[in-house]
């Protein structure tokens, strides 16, 4: 790469048509004998060198450092990509994805698995037992399994459709301080108590279609067309409800907890009249459960709350098993075209915008009187790493319209702020799967 400092005025002398121009041009002549040629031999798969890369994440206070690693086939028909994060105090986030691309829909296999540790505290009513340690640790493991990609027939060839089965197995250890009843002066070392409280299938399809108007700012500043994607989702849970005191084999007892997930996402963008780079767009997301159990744990439902909901509402916050929030957003440049360069940081744009949304997650009847409010602003930088790599900064700021009341916590209105670093800006549901 070259950077020319200052334009110079070519001289008009050297603007000229120069007549016969290809007769002019050196002829080369190319020796097609090869001396020693090679017998041909069937094509063997190659890999790029396996890479790693650190990371370093602040994850609820805490630094969680970590390394991404990956390597793919020379030819893209096989790649692996896995990912590791641990901090003081042991949660630890793992993940490895395999895809096989030489088929005409890519199969895949995901597995995912993270553990938290919590701190919480021990009070027996009627005694004199209170505030004795107690060290809660979760354990999720997760598979997914299946086929993606662009292999519908006929008009459906752009929708990508992905269908995959997932299993879920959620695990917990609770371990209890030893401590002396100060009634009885009794003395209590409680064993260790390990035990699972969700084994989960589910089989998930999933269509996804995106017309966005492909253009240079498009990542940044979509201005025209649709993007859809439809999700079914049956799942089979088994859910911890109590344990046993006379079973020799297992302590749990679990329930089913049967669903059907249907969710659906609805984004249209488009340019505002009268101008060059301003964008109005309307989001609708919806979903709802189908439960075939007697009765379906909260354990299960929605939340519409956080990054990827009501931005002005922590994500616990609203829950429910039917769900409908709608967004209308206005984005305009603040600089354009800034080509500055960072170290190894190039800046191209920054925007701004002004969103609102409403929205709210229930059970049974809607009723629009209970839907939440919040308005929001919202920076976008759009930077590039390398040369080469995307770098997507946000910066935004949601304030909710009305207080929220959920599970007898108070959620008072105020400022919630997000800041992100990505390949992309937009964040959606869909492309996640979140854990409780």
């Amino acid at each position: 790469l070259h950077r020319i400092e200052e334009l110079q005025t070519v001289a008009p002398s050297k603007m000229q048509n120069i007549g016969k121009y290809e007769e002019r041009i050196p002829q080369i002549t190319v020796n097609e004998q090869v001396d020693d040629p090679k017998p041909a031999v069937p094509y063997k798969r190659r890999f790029s060198n396996f890479a790693v890369q650190p990371r370093l994440m602040l994850d609820y206070g805490t630094v969680k450092p970590g390394v991404y690693f990956y390597t793919n086939e020379l030819l893209d028909k096989l790649l692996f990509l896995g990912g590791a994060d641990i901090n003081l105090q042991r949660d630890y986030n793992l993940f490895g994805i395999i895809e096989y691309n030489e088929l005409k829909p890519t199969v895949f296999l995901e597995v995912y698995n993270q553990t938290a540790n919590i701190e919480d505290k021990l009070n027996i009513t009627g005694t004199g037992v209170t505030g004795v340690d107690i060290d809660v640790n979760f354990n999720l493991l997760e598979f997914n399994a299946g086929l993606q990609g662009f292999f519908l027939p006929g008009p459906l060839k752009r929708i990508h459709t992905r269908l995959a089965w997932i299993f879920s197995l959620y695990r917990a250890r609770l371990k209890v301080e030893a401590y002396t009843d100060p009634v009885t002066n009794e003395f209590n070392n409680i064993s260790t108590l390990r035990y699972t409280y969700l084994k989960g299938n589910a089989a998930s399809l999933r269509f996804k279609y995106d017309g966005i108007t492909r253009t240079l700012e498009s990542a940044i500043n979509p201005r025209g067309g649709p993007y859809v994607t439809l999700k079914v989702q049956p799942e089979w849970n088994d859910f911890l409800t109590d344990f046993s005191t006379t079973s020799a084999t297992s302590l749990e007892i679990f329930s089913k907890n049967n669903l059907t997930r249907f969710e659906a996402n609805w984004e249209e963008y488009m340019a505002v009249p009268l101008t060059k780079h301003h964008s109005l767009s309307f989001r609708a997301q919806g979903a709802f459960i189908n439960s075939q159990s007697d009765s379906l744990d909260d354990f299960f439902d929605y939340f519409a709350g956080g990054l990827v909901g009501l931005k002005g509402y922590p994500f616990y916050s609203i829950q429910g098993q039917r769900m409908a929030i709608g967004t209308a957003t206005y984005r305009f440049p603040l600089w354009r075209n800034i080509n500055k360069q960072l170290m190894n940081i190039h800046f191209n744009h920054l925007y701004l915008a002004g969103y609102y949304q409403i929205g709210n997650a229930w059970n049974g009847s809607a009723d629009i009187e209970d839907f939440k409010e919040n308005l929001g602003v919202q920076v976008r930088l759009d930077t590039y790493s390398w040369y080469l790599f995307p770098t997507r900064i946000f910066f935004e700021a949601a304030y909710p319209l009305q207080e929220q009341f959920n599970n007898d916590v108070r959620y008072r209105r105020e400022w919630r702020y997000y800041v992100g670093v990505l390949f992309d800006f937009d964040l959606r549901l869909e492309k996640k799967r979140f854990f409780r």
